[in-house]
């Protein structure tokens, strides 16, 4: 299958031939003023039997690498500046398409170090701020002015500083002390603003996560209860004995778009496990996620360092 390269951002036109036994489709496209990624190196990783190049283009290194499988793409970029940059894009993107399809955009965010520059991205943005209408993955159970608060983080990043209308942030509620009761409220109010009756799933036009070294995302870690609830959209992850609230994994694998930001050599054991052809989700809960939709990562170089060398 051919493989393009091709946007705004293209540089030159590759054609491969027989991929590996996988038979993934690959798209592999270009981002200038990025750090190089050596073409034949990213080549070499999926195996690929034969391939050909226009002979007026001889090979050379080229920059961000984008690899489409099935619904997933992978995108490797050079630092966290450019990840941000190109989150922001995305999000941008996806949100001009839902207003302009169903007249509002619902994305939920995720907590952590890496989205904030993208949180604060988006505050310097002139967007509709009025039709889009801002969620949360998970959060951490503690009061809603504690410094390790997802909602108070975006807040001061992002929400705070623009015109942003307050009956459209929905925050999980964690000032009740009983986190059961807190998630069934939440999945109520989900269920009131998306209209989703009982036994089906609303579908978000994005998710944002992130993901931890030992391959958790939003609030699912490794070998938790929270991995196999299948009827519930919010749910109590469990960190450390400590409780969090979570999107739930079906929840997660109904939207539109799930969009990961991973960045940090830290972060490279776990990625390794999760693209390996075999990968054990109790050990790594990323794996679970495989969206209806689009299931975009994007990953800073130092990331993805033993996935593409």
């Amino acid at each position: 299958m051919d493989c393009k390269i091709f946007g705004d951002r293209i540089n030159r036109l590759f054609y491969l031939s027989k991929l590996n036994s996988y038979s993934r489709s690959i798209q592999i496209a270009v981002a200038r003023n990025r750090k190089k990624i050596n073409i034949l190196k990213f080549l070499a990783a999926y195996k690929s039997k034969s391939y050909n190049l226009p002979t007026n283009n001889p090979p050379r290194e080229l920059n961000t690498v984008v690899c489409t499988t099935m619904n997933k793409i992978i995108e490797v970029l050079s630092d966290k500046p450019a990840l941000i940059e190109r989150s922001t894009e995305i999000i941008i993107e996806r949100l001009n398409q839902a207003i302009k399809s169903r007249d509002k955009f619902t994305i939920a965010l995720s907590g952590g170090s890496t989205p904030k520059p993208l949180y604060e991205a988006l505050s310097r943005e002139s967007l509709p701020w009025s039709k889009i209408h801002v969620f949360w993955g998970d959060e951490r159970y503690v009061p809603t002015d504690h410094q390790d608060s997802n909602q108070l983080m975006a807040r001061t990043a992002w929400l705070d500083r623009v015109d942003f209308p307050a009956g459209n942030i929905h925050p999980m509620n964690t000032n009740a002390e009983n986190a059961a009761q807190n998630a069934e409220e939440h999945e109520q109010e989900l269920r009131e603003f998306f209209q989703t009756p009982p036994g089906e799933f609303p579908k978000f036009d994005l998710i944002l996560l992130g993901m931890g070294d030992d391959g958790h995302t939003a609030s699912l870690f490794p070998h938790t209860e929270a991995l196999s609830v299948s009827d519930r959209l919010i749910t109590v992850g469990n960190k450390d004995g400590q409780p969090r609230l979570t999107f739930t994994v079906p929840l997660i694998n109904q939207a539109r778009c799930v969009l990961f930001l991973v960045a940090g050599e830290n972060k490279r054991p776990a990625l390794k496990a999760i693209f390996a052809e075999e990968c054990d989700a109790q050990n790594y809960p990323s794996r679970l996620i495989q969206p209806q939709g689009e299931l975009l990562w994007l990953l800073d170089q130092s990331a993805a360092a033993e996935i593409y060398p």
